[in-house]
């Protein structure tokens, strides 16, 4: 169901086993480009230097950078209709999976302003846009085929090419106050609902499924927002803790600093107290030995003068 039809002028490359592990690290950071900086603003030379391979390498597996885009909205849109089956569930009817597929793609372009690059890029580009005009066809056959019988299968894919360039129409203009995704929802699904001559009665049961589908996408990015603010808390408190024990070394050298100043300060009040005490200690040791000594002087010259009365 997903085989991309290669247009005349693409000659398909050969993928082997030895470099499916090549185009793993390029589908890889080529997600993490184009979802941090955009489509447009990542080159093919960072490309091939953060998943470290050749340029040859990486000509041989996508040819070019839209050859990545291609291989992502090839996966992009598996996985789109298969959430939306998912969501829909095999009890209702099918015409829900289109609502809650239309819901899905409109929600995630409002999401992220590059995720919205990716995708009307993908609307844009000849070979990323045939495979989904083609690959959608499918679907809408299958889905909306019991509504027009008379149509055919080539029918549904020049119809899908008029809704795509709606689809893209509203991708590219961002929501406000006036077209909020509710209102772009409900327009885009009345006009090809009507297209695909679903019975009005059935159209407002899809418009709600696509609200839900809508409301749980938003409930998955918010929970990924907070997977995203953990994962930031968890840096900031890592940093943090870093610069803690930054400031913590410099305050403990100021304080080394510090108290070496202070020591020296003290060693030398401490040294001019003691110089003070030493001089006081040494007067009055002076001053008492000449005391003593004038006393005993006195004493013996009482007694000499005794001596010499006696």
């Amino acid at each position: 169901m997903h085989a991309i039809m290669h247009r005349k002028d693409v000659i398909p490359t050969t993928i082997t086993s030895a470099s499916l592990p090549a185009k793993k690290r390029i589908l890889t950071v080529c997600v993490k480009l184009f979802l941090e900086q955009g489509y447009k603003k990542t080159t093919v030379s960072e490309i091939v230097h953060k998943a470290s391979v050749s340029n040859s390498i990486f000509q041989n597996i996508f040819r070019a950078k839209d050859g990545v885009l291609t291989e992502l909205v090839e996966f992009m849109f598996s996985n789109q209709f298969a959430m939306a089956r998912t969501t829909a569930g095999a009890q209702l009817p099918p015409v829900y999976v289109y609502a809650v597929e239309t819901a899905i793609q409109m929600t995630l372009t409002e999401l992220n302003e590059n995720l919205r690059e990716i995708y009307i890029e993908a609307y844009t580009q000849k070979e990323a846009s045939d495979y989904i005009f083609q690959e959608t066809a499918k679907e809408l056959y299958q889905i909306f085929g019991p509504y027009q019988p008379e149509l055919t299968a080539r029918d549904f894919y020049a119809m899908e090419i008029g809704s795509a360039g709606i689809m893209r129409s509203y991708m590219a203009h961002p929501c406000d106050g006036e077209l909020t995704l509710e209102k772009k929802l409900r327009m885009f699904l009345t006009m090809s609902l009507r297209a695909y001559r679903v019975p009005e009665a059935e159209v407002e049961g899809f418009k709600k499924a696509a609200a839900q589908a809508q409301a749980d996408a938003a409930a998955e990015e918010a929970k990924a927002t907070r997977a995203k603010a953990r994962e930031d808390a968890q840096e900031d408190v890592r940093r943090l803790k870093e610069e803690a024990k930054a400031q913590a070394a410099k305050i403990l050298t100021d304080a080394q600093a510090a108290a070496e100043s202070s020591r020296r300060k003290v060693m030398e009040e401490t040294q001019h107290q003691v110089k003070e005490l030493v001089s006081a200690a040494a007067e009055k040791l002076v001053l008492s030995s000449d005391s003593a000594a004038f006393d005993q002087f006195l004493e013996l010259a009482g007694k000499g003068e005794d001596g010499d009365a006696s």
